[in-house]
């Protein structure tokens, strides 16, 4: 075919996409279309073949001798012909009388895990037998217009408050791999011959994308696009087994043009993912968009008339208004929460933050659990613990724990704590943490002024067996209560824990494990808490409970306690009228295998999910993880990128964080890990859960808490797939921050 060395002048407007498909090929004549062919804007229609009326290809084409489909060729921008050859390396900006484009400088795209696994994009330079191999020189410049392309999926997610990289195949210097293959001397003449040679080479797989760099001079671009607009990730444009790897074609004219403010690679790269669907608010027959500027909307021939909707800034960016094929936070109701939304893609990441620290050395895991009934070991309002007054701005006060509250002078190596602040004067938090060590960028609680907050803390012991604590701002009272020690592994005292998925034991709205209705001031609830979600029936000394307040009638705190024991002088949850508050506690299992639940004001619901167990060290036990106590170690902060994101958790959405190999936490043996999850700046009332990667969401929560509010709870989970935990978020969207506290062994 033809190949002339040449240049290329500036450029205007984009070019792009197409549509795959799983009918069999049809026997039509070659297509009509309002666009007229033209060789010089790379509009042909040699080897396509009109679909018909419905299926995944309904009024698109049919690519010559495949089961696949495509809207048809993308004319190129004006200025662009698409019979000359671009000229290399593509350095320099282009003119009418040297080669190249300008180069942008967006920097690489992140690499993710092994570089290999799950869905990828992978990057290929292609040439015909009969054309020079031109690959070697071409590599730094494919790599960059790849980072172009992933520059404008992430610019256009930050415009709903999310962020989107794609996942391209790299190899282990997080350097993108391009891939240089060979065609016939007729493999580039249309893009059907293209598709079943790369298949016939082995470049068919359902988990790639193959963004193919063609140095060849027939189109601008051409791609595949399914029509599929339903929602759920089985969506067919989604990886699914049953479609083969789909093909972005770019010939070489149309290379790299991101500093002219039109990737094509980018546009071409997003039919792929299955945008635009023809079903959405402003689309065209042909899988683009009338609603300009948009990097998918323009004059496609299919009669639909354009409107000028978002400024000409835009069009380098996905969706204008991102209401019709991509947007990281869709409205409720709206087209993309109910159709398919491409931010959703399976080949994209919303990482895009530093790693949480890696474990660099660990202790292996050598402690036992020991349950007390619940101890009051500080309290600044009246001088228990040693300390009668507030504690003051960046003031940090050390607490004697061994040896106190039924804890041993010797032998433990880490202490379960509910700690509550109250009539705190300004917004602020504590971090409790070892003595004689620095104090880590982590916290505990966070509250504001007025406010009275629990939350459990695994507190490793320092230097003389004590904890210091440390309060950032104002001024405020801080308690302190016990509920069980850690064994430092000179003794065999104590249990082993049991890492369960969380279920829901009680629930006094609807009856579970009690009858239903609001538990009265003054009384105390009987709860089962062996035999139940998991818990075997014996052999249990503790319980690892998420308890939650439900719509109190008045200020009040709850308390949860052994059966047979009486209520002691300690609280685990404080709360006001119609607050909804949740607190772990680590409960001693009383008489019956049973706890008692305490309120102490007016009424209120109470919601308990069981999220683990100990054993009473009396007989051999399926538990068997031993505790490792670490210094706190922040592996998640969404406002800043720690752990990988760097944008707010959305409705409906899960995040995966890496939680063994990071933060003092072995890569390896870890069954459970004890975390601190904090929620920041969200804009809807809403709750947390978190869970084992791998596992559907369950029905429990961690963290209950309204629009603005910002809210701890520790948390003990089992480590998933992949040595991960999931955090799910219900509703609106929020920060959510993670410090591990310590981890249990398999």
């Amino acid at each position: 075919m033809r190949r002339l060395l040449a240049v290329v002048g500036t450029m205007g407007m984009v070019a792009a996409g197409l549509l795959a498909s799983a009918p069999a090929p049809a026997t039509a004549s070659p297509v009509g279309h309002q666009l007229a062919e033209s060789a010089a804007r790379g509009i042909t229609y040699k080897g396509l073949h009109q679909a018909g009326t419905t299926g995944h290809c309904a009024n698109a084409f049919e690519l010559e001798g495949t089961t696949r489909c495509t809207h048809g060729p993308d004319p190129a921008p004006p200025n662009i012909d698409v019979r000359y050859r671009r000229g290399t390396p593509v350095t320099a900006a282009g003119t009418s009388t040297g080669p190249g484009t300008a180069q942008s400088s967006n920097p690489n795209p992140p690499c993710y895990d092994d570089g290999q696994s799950g869905d990828r994009v992978q990057a290929i330079y292609a040439h015909a037998a009969d054309v020079s191999d031109r690959y070697g020189s071409l590599v730094p410049s494919i790599r960059q217009w790849a980072a172009d392309a992933d520059a404008v999926f992430n610019r256009s997610a930050a415009e709903t408050g999310g962020v989107r990289h794609v996942r391209f195949v790299t190899d282990s210097s997080c350097q993108i791999v391009v891939l240089d293959v060979q065609l016939s001397t007729t493999g580039d003449d249309n893009m059907g011959n293209t598709v079943q040679e790369l298949q016939a080479q082995g470049y068919k797989g359902s988990n790639r994308k193959y963004l193919v760099w063609t140095d060849a001079n027939v189109y601008c671009g051409i791609a595949q696009v399914y029509g599929d607009d339903s929602a759920a990730q089985t969506n067919l444009s989604n990886g699914a087994s049953s479609v083969a790897g789909e093909v972005a074609r770019v010939d070489n004219a149309c290379w790299g043009l991101d500093s002219s403010n039109q990737s094509i690679e980018a546009h071409e790269l997003m039919h792929t993912l299955g945008g635009v669907q023809t079903s959405a608010p402003h689309a065209t027959k042909y899988s683009h968009c009338w609603d300009d500027s948009d990097r998918m909307c323009y004059d496609d021939g299919s009669g639909a008339a354009m409107s000028q909707v978002c400024p000409a800034s835009h069009e380098n960016t996905f969706d204008c208004n991102h209401d019709d094929y991509f947007s990281t936070n869709p409205p409720t109701g709206s087209y993309l929460a109910t159709h398919w939304n491409t931010a959703t893609s399976s080949f994209l990441s919303g990482l895009d933050g530093s790693p949480a620290p890696a474990t660099t050395t660990s202790v292996p895991a050598s402690s036992r659990y020991t349950a007390v009934t619940p101890a009051r070991v500080l309290d600044t309002r009246n001088g228990t613990g040693g300390r009668s007054s507030q504690l003051g701005p960046g003031q940090t006060f050390s607490v004697q724990l061994a040896g106190a509250g039924g804890v041993p002078s010797s032998g433990a190596a880490a202490v379960a704590l509910n700690v509550t602040v109250t009539n705190p004067t300004a917004s602020s938090y504590l971090t409790v943490s070892p003595t004689g060590s620095a104090r880590p960028t982590a916290s505990n609680l966070n509250f504001v002024a007025g406010e009275t907050v629990p939350n459990m803390v695994v507190a490793k012991l320092g230097t003389g067996g004590q904890v210091d604590v440390y309060n950032s701002a104002g001024w405020t009272d801080v308690i302190f209560d016990v509920a069980g020690w850690y064994s430092d592994g000179s003794t065999s005292t104590g249990g082993t824990y049991g890492s369960l998925s969380p279920s829901r034991i009680l629930d006094t709205r609807n009856g579970t494990g009690a009858p239903a209705g609001p538990l009265p001031g003054g009384q105390s609830l009987n709860l089962r808490a062996t035999g139940v979600g998991g818990v075997p029936s014996s052999g249990v000394g503790a319980v690892v409970l998420n308890v939650t307040a439900v719509g109190p009638t008045a200020g009040s705190y709850l308390t949860v306690y052994p059966n047979g024991s009486a209520v002691p002088t300690a609280s685990n949850l404080n709360f006001g009228p119609g607050q909804n508050v949740p607190n772990l506690v680590i409960a001693k299992v009383g008489s019956g295998g049973t706890v008692d639940v305490y309120n102490a004001v007016g009424l209120t619901d109470v919601v308990v999910d069981v999220a683990g167990w100990y054993s009473d060290g009396s007989t051999s036990s399926s538990a068997t993880g031993l505790y490792g106590p670490v210094t706190p170690a922040r592996i998640l902060d969404t406002r800043s990128g720690t752990g990988g994101y760097s944008h707010k958790v959305g409705a409906g959405q899960s995040i995966s964080v890496q939680a063994a190999g990071v933060g003092g936490v072995p890569s390896t043996g870890v069954s459970a890990v004890v975390l601190n999850v904090t929620v920041t700046n969200p804009n809807d009332g809403s709750y947390l859960t978190a869970y084992p990667n791998g596992s559907s969401v369950p029905t429990a929560s961690n963290l209950n808490f309204g629009p603005g509010q910002t809210v701890p709870n520790l948390v003990v989970v089992r480590v998933g797939s992949g040595g991960m935990v999931n955090i799910y978020n219900a509703a609106g969207s929020t920060d959510v921050i993670v410090d591990v506290a310590g981890w249990y062994s398999t």
